[in-house]
């Protein structure tokens, strides 16, 4: 889901680690996008994993975002 939010927002993914803790999935993302779309991967993302009742039921699911674009704001 997200690979296709970040390819979405003429992006790339470069990369993601994953660790489990009990029912909790923490995942950390690097990816670039262009300038002004990282807020707009952020909630697309939010928004779909909030409404989907299968995630909310069976894990926790902790994202961090790693943008490494060169033109940061």
């Amino acid at each position: 889901i997200l690979s296709d939010i970040v390819t979405e927002c003429n992006g790339k993914v470069h990369g993601s680690q994953s660790h489990i803790y009990g029912n909790i999935i923490s995942l950390v993302v690097y990816f670039e996008v262009p300038e002004g779309k990282r807020e707009e991967v952020k909630q697309k993302f939010n928004t779909i994993t909030k409404n989907n009742l299968i995630l909310q039921r069976l894990m926790l699911v902790n994202v961090t975002f790693v943008d490494i674009s060169i033109n940061k704001k």
